[in-house]
């Protein structure tokens, strides 16, 4: 077939040659887009790996600054919780001496 083709094109008109080139151009064109597409594919695969990488590093720095936050804040809470203590027993003892 192959050499069918290469003698129509030898021995044809300037017609043929034309149409074998366009076919040839377009086969080619279709390769180039091909490579392109995945090219693109690549890309946006690499991207989304990078933007999950982030958001989960961000997560992980959120979660920590919460995690910090509650720490804080229990040990605040315990600090007045004893100082609460501390003011009533104060105010106890003074109330007991005036009596």
């Amino acid at each position: 077939m192959t050499e069918a083709v290469l003698e129509l094109m030898m021995n044809g008109s300037p017609m043929v040659a034309f149409a074998g080139y366009l076919l040839w151009s377009n086969h080619r064109s279709e390769k180039k887009l091909d490579d392109q597409h995945q090219d693109f594919i690549n890309k946006l695969d690499t991207l989304e790996d990078k933007h999950t990488k982030i958001q989960e590093q961000i997560r992980e720095r959120w979660m920590q600054v919460v995690e910090k936050l509650e720490s804080e804040k229990s040990t605040a809470i315990g600090q007045l919780t004893v100082q609460h203590d501390r003011i009533l027993f104060i105010l106890d003892s003074i109330k007991d001496k005036k009596e």
